[in-house]
Protein backbone atom coordinates (compact mmCIF):
# COMPACT_ATOMS: atom_id res chain seq x y z
CA UNK A 1 0.00 0.00 0.00
CA UNK A 2 1.08 3.61 -0.96
CA UNK A 3 1.30 6.61 1.79
CA UNK A 4 1.42 10.65 1.54
CA UNK A 5 3.48 10.65 4.08
CA UNK A 6 2.06 14.24 4.49
CA UNK A 7 -1.33 13.08 5.14
CA UNK A 8 -2.43 12.45 9.23
CA UNK A 9 -6.39 12.00 10.36
CA UNK A 10 -6.75 12.87 14.29
CA UNK A 11 -9.83 11.35 16.07
CA UNK A 12 -11.85 12.44 18.57
CA UNK A 13 -13.33 8.68 19.35
CA UNK A 14 -17.18 7.50 20.01
CA UNK A 15 -19.11 9.25 23.20
CA UNK A 16 -20.07 7.69 26.16
CA UNK A 17 -22.18 8.20 28.64
CA UNK A 18 -24.50 6.99 31.72
CA UNK A 19 -27.47 5.24 29.93
CA UNK A 20 -29.54 7.91 31.60
CA UNK A 21 -27.80 11.03 31.17
CA UNK A 22 -27.88 13.51 28.20
CA UNK A 23 -25.88 12.64 25.17
CA UNK A 24 -22.93 15.78 25.32
CA UNK A 25 -19.87 15.59 22.58
CA UNK A 26 -17.23 18.80 22.46
CA UNK A 27 -13.88 18.21 20.07
CA UNK A 28 -10.30 18.05 22.39
CA UNK A 29 -9.12 21.76 22.17
CA UNK A 30 -5.75 19.33 21.83
CA UNK A 31 -6.86 17.58 18.64
CA UNK A 32 -7.71 21.41 17.49
CA UNK A 33 -4.47 22.79 18.49
CA UNK A 34 -2.26 19.80 16.95
CA UNK A 35 -4.11 19.93 13.89
CA UNK A 36 -4.07 23.51 13.07
CA UNK A 37 0.32 23.73 13.69
CA UNK A 38 0.31 20.27 11.62
CA UNK A 39 -1.61 22.05 8.78
CA UNK A 40 0.59 25.60 9.22
CA UNK A 41 3.74 23.25 8.60
CA UNK A 42 2.70 21.19 5.47
CA UNK A 43 0.95 18.51 6.20
CA UNK A 44 -2.47 17.65 5.27
CA UNK A 45 -4.95 17.26 8.22
CA UNK A 46 -8.47 15.51 8.43
CA UNK A 47 -10.37 15.36 11.70
CA UNK A 48 -12.93 12.99 12.25
CA UNK A 49 -14.97 13.34 15.30
CA UNK A 50 -16.47 10.04 15.54
CA UNK A 51 -18.70 11.18 18.54
CA UNK A 52 -20.64 13.83 16.39
CA UNK A 53 -20.74 11.87 13.32
CA UNK A 54 -23.67 8.85 13.20
CA UNK A 55 -24.77 11.22 16.71
CA UNK A 56 -28.14 8.89 16.98
CA UNK A 57 -26.17 5.68 16.62
CA UNK A 58 -26.43 3.97 20.13
CA UNK A 59 -24.89 1.21 21.50
CA UNK A 60 -25.44 -0.10 25.25
CA UNK A 61 -23.05 -1.52 27.14
CA UNK A 62 -23.81 -2.16 30.94
CA UNK A 63 -24.66 0.99 32.34
CA UNK A 64 -22.83 3.17 29.43
CA UNK A 65 -24.33 4.50 26.26
CA UNK A 66 -21.63 4.51 23.26
CA UNK A 67 -22.81 6.81 20.48
CA UNK A 68 -21.74 7.87 17.36
CA UNK A 69 -20.01 6.38 14.57
CA UNK A 70 -18.83 2.31 14.41
CA UNK A 71 -15.49 1.04 14.72
CA UNK A 72 -16.78 -0.08 11.40
CA UNK A 73 -18.05 3.56 9.93
CA UNK A 74 -14.46 4.31 11.34
CA UNK A 75 -12.63 1.93 9.73
CA UNK A 76 -14.04 2.87 5.93
CA UNK A 77 -13.28 6.51 7.16
CA UNK A 78 -9.76 5.41 7.80
CA UNK A 79 -9.54 3.76 4.65
CA UNK A 80 -10.83 6.05 2.00
CA UNK A 81 -8.25 8.88 3.74
CA UNK A 82 -5.44 6.39 3.63
CA UNK A 83 -3.54 8.20 6.03
CA UNK A 84 0.23 7.81 7.45
CA UNK A 85 0.04 8.36 10.76
CA UNK A 86 -3.30 8.46 12.69
CA UNK A 87 -3.42 10.84 15.69
CA UNK A 88 -6.71 9.33 18.54
CA UNK A 89 -7.54 11.43 21.38
CA UNK A 90 -7.92 10.16 24.82
CA UNK A 91 -9.06 12.11 27.16
CA UNK A 92 -10.93 10.24 29.31
CA UNK A 93 -10.23 6.80 31.14
CA UNK A 94 -13.95 5.50 30.29
CA UNK A 95 -12.70 6.34 25.94
CA UNK A 96 -10.13 4.26 26.64
CA UNK A 97 -11.37 0.81 25.17
CA UNK A 98 -12.79 2.90 22.25
CA UNK A 99 -9.45 4.58 21.49
CA UNK A 100 -7.51 0.63 21.41
CA UNK A 101 -10.39 -0.55 19.17
CA UNK A 102 -9.67 2.42 16.59
CA UNK A 103 -6.20 1.86 16.56
CA UNK A 104 -6.81 -1.77 15.99
CA UNK A 105 -9.10 -0.68 12.94
CA UNK A 106 -6.19 1.17 11.69
CA UNK A 107 -3.64 -1.54 12.04
CA UNK A 108 -5.73 -3.79 10.78
CA UNK A 109 -6.18 -1.17 7.35
CA UNK A 110 -2.49 -1.16 7.37
CA UNK A 111 -1.84 2.82 8.57
CA UNK A 112 1.88 2.43 9.27
CA UNK A 113 1.70 4.91 12.89
CA UNK A 114 -0.95 5.33 15.57
CA UNK A 115 -0.48 7.62 18.04
CA UNK A 116 -2.83 7.85 21.10
CA UNK A 117 -2.91 11.20 22.90
CA UNK A 118 -4.29 13.18 26.05
CA UNK A 119 -4.65 12.75 29.37
CA UNK A 120 -5.42 8.97 30.07
CA UNK A 121 -2.48 8.53 27.28
CA UNK A 122 0.17 10.69 29.08
CA UNK A 123 -0.84 9.19 32.62
CA UNK A 124 -0.41 5.75 31.50
CA UNK A 125 2.03 5.80 28.70
CA UNK A 126 4.31 3.11 29.81
CA UNK A 127 1.25 1.05 30.47
CA UNK A 128 -0.12 1.85 27.31
CA UNK A 129 3.25 1.57 25.28
CA UNK A 130 3.95 -2.14 27.02
CA UNK A 131 0.36 -3.90 26.85
CA UNK A 132 -0.99 -2.62 23.44
CA UNK A 133 1.22 -3.76 20.15
CA UNK A 134 -1.13 -1.17 17.81
CA UNK A 135 0.02 2.12 19.61
CA UNK A 136 2.91 3.22 18.51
Amino acid sequence: MSFNKNKIILINPPGVCGRFSVKLSFLPLGLAYLGAVLRNNGYDVFALDASVEDFYNEKHCGQLLIFGLSTEGIKERIRQINPYILGISCAFTVKYRLAIDIAKAAKEVGVPYVVLGGPHASAMAKEILENEPSID
